[in-house]
C-alpha cells in the first residue's frame, strides 16, 4: 500500500514567534472563568440549563431506592437498606411496601454496632404507624406495630395490633409469626406455639414465621425445636446476622460450644469487622474456662471498636477471673464511662463517646470486688453501694453485699445502704 506523505504541510522553520499580550490576557480570563464555574457549579448548572431548555437531572424514582434497599437486605447490608428504603419513604410517604420494609429492617438492625443511641425500634413503631394512617385497611402496617411495639417492651399493647392483622387477611403470615413472639414475652406460652406453628403453616419460607415459632418455643424451654426453626430461617435468609447470632446463642444454651463458634466464624467470614462476632466469641471462650481465647478476641474487638462497650463489659469479666484486677478495673471503669458519655478514652484530641443508657451491673459490682482484693476498700464501698440499685438479681445483691461486709471488717467506716442487710455469718470467697 501506497502512502502519501504531504511534506508540503510540515515547517522545518527554527524561527520563534512571540505570544501576542491580548492572547495571554484572553487565556488568563478563560481559566478565571472555569475557575468560577467549577467553584459555583451546582448554582450555575440549573438557570443554564433553563436557558437551554433542559430541564434538571431527574431525581432517581423511589422504586428504584426501594429494590436498591431490598438487594441491600438480601445482602446483609442493613445500614444501606435502612438508607436506600428512606429515601424511597420520603419520595412515597403512603407507601405501605416501603414503609413496612423499612420498619422492619430498622428493627432487624437494632443491635448493630451503628444503632448505638439511635432509637431503632422507637423509628420503627413511627413507620409503621405512618404505614397504618396511609391505609389502616393494609395488615402489615399493624403487623410490624405488633412486633416493634413487643421489641419495646410492650407486648400488651403489641397484642392487639397483630389480631386486628389477622382479621384483615388471616393468610398473612407474618402477622401470626409476631403474635406469637408477644404472646410468648406475656407467657401465654400455649397460644404462642399455636400462633407460631400457624404462621409456618401459612407460610414456611418466611423467614419471620420460622424465627418468631423458633421464640416461642425457647421460652418453654424447647431447645432443640427452636434450634431447627432458626436453622430453617437462617437457611432462608444466610445474609440476615441477626439470625445467626440467635442460632448460636441457642448453640451455646444446649452446651454446644463448638457449634456457636462455628457460627461466629462464619459471621466473621461474611463480616470481618463485626465487632459483636468478636465479643461473643470472647464469651462463649469464656464460658468453657479457655481464658486466654478469651481473652484474644475480647482484645480483638477493643481494636476493631474502643467504643463498644459490651466489649469493655466482657473483657473485664475475663480480667477478673484471671486475677488481673488492675486491667479489670480499667475495663470496667471504660464500661462505666461510656453508660453516661464523655471523654472515655481520656484523650483529649478525641470526640467524647456518646452514652450508650445501658448500665450493666457486672460493670460496677464485679469492679467494687476488683477494688477490695486490691484492699481499696475507699473506693470498693461507693462502687458497690452504687451496684445494688442497678439490679434486681438478688444473687448479685448478696455478692455486692458480702463485699461490702468484707470492707468493712477490714476496717473501712461506711454507712450501709439502705435497708440496712443481714451481716452473713463468716466471710466466704467471692466469685462469678
Amino acid at each position: 500500500m501506497h502512502v502519501r506523505r504531504n511534506r508540503s504541510s510540515i515547517s522545518y522553520s527554527r524561527r520563534r514567534h512571540k505570544t501576542p499580550r491580548w492572547r495571554l490576557a484572553l487565556w488568563f480570563a478563560l481559566l478565571g472563568i472555569a475557575a468560577v464555574v467549577w467553584w459555583q457549579f451546582d448554582r450555575i448548572q440549573p438557570p443554564v440549563l433553563h436557558a437551554l431548555g433542559v430541564g434538571p437531572t431527574p431525581t432517581a424514582p423511589a422504586v428504584y431506592h426501594a429494590n436498591a434497599g431490598y438487594d441491600a437486605y438480601m445482602a446483609g447490608d442493613l445500614e444501606t437498606a435502612i438508607v436506600e428504603f428512606k429515601k424511597a419513604v420520603e419520595q412515597e410517604p403512603a407507601n405501605v411496601d416501603y414503609l413496612f420494609e423499612l420498619a422492619r429492617v430498622l428493627l432487624f438492625s437494632k443491635f448493630n454496632r451503628e444503632a448505638v443511641g439511635q432509637n431503632r425500634v422507637e423509628q420503627a413503631i413511627a413507620y409503621a404507624e405512618q404505614a397504618i394512617e396511609a391505609d389502616p385497611a393494609d395488615p402489615r402496617g399493624h403487623a410490624i406495630l405488633c412486633k416493634a411495639l413487643d421489641w419495646n417492651d410492650q407486648s400488651e399493647a403489641a397484642i392487639p395490633h397483630c389480631l386486628e392483622a389477622i382479621d384483615l387477611d388471616p393468610l398473612f403470615a407474618e402477622s401470626y409469626g409476631y403474635l406469637a413472639e408477644a404472646s410468648a414475652d406475656v407467657k401465654r406460652w400455649a397460644q404462642a406455639q399455636d400462633y407460631g406453628r400457624k404462621a409456618v403453616e401459612i407460610n414456611p419460607n418466611s423467614v419471620d414465621a420460622r424465627r418468631d415459632y423458633a421464640w416461642s418455643l425457647l421460652v418453654v424451654g424447647a431447645f432443640e425445636e427452636s434450634i431447627v426453626q432458626l436453622e430453617h430461617a437462617v437457611a432462608l435468609h444466610p445474609n440476615l446476622l441477626y439470625l445467626q447470632f440467635e442460632l448460636a446463642a441457642r448453640y451455646r444454651a444446649v452446651d454446644q460450644p463448638e457449634r456457636a463458634i462455628q457460627v461466629y466464624d462464619r459471621i466473621r467470614s461474611q463480616d470481618p469487622n463485626n465487632v459483636r462476632a468478636y465479643v461473643e466469641l470472647c464469651t462463649t471462650y469464656w464460658n468453657v474456662r479457655e481464658d486466654v481465647y478469651a481473652q484474644d478476641f475480647c482484645e480483638q474487638a477493643l481494636d476493631l471498636d474502643p467504643n463498644y462497650q459490651a466489649a469493655y463489659r466482657q473483657a473485664g469479666q475475663v480480667y477478673y477471673t484471671r486475677r488481673n484486677y488492675e486491667s479489670a478495673i480499667e475495663a470496667f471503669e471504660v464500661c462505666a464511662c461510656l453508660a453516661r458519655g464523655g471523654d472515655c478514652d481520656r484523650n483529649p484530641d478525641t470526640p467524647d463517646a456518646s452514652g450508650t443508657g445501658d448500665f450493666p451491673v457486672e460493670c460496677w459490682y464485679l469492679r467494687g470486688l476488683a477494688y477490695y482484693y486490691l484492699a481499696q476498700c475507699d473506693v470498693a464501698v461507693k462502687v458497690l453501694t452504687d451496684s445494688l440499685y442497678l439490679t434486681d438479681q438478688q444473687m448479685i445483691k448478696d455478692i455486692a453485699l458480702e463485699g461490702l461486709r468484707l470492707c468493712s471488717e477490714s476496717g473501712e467506716v461506711f454507712d450501709w445502704p439502705e435497708p440496712t442487710p443481714t451481716p452473713l455469718p463468716e466471710a466466704t470467697p467471692i466469685g462469678l
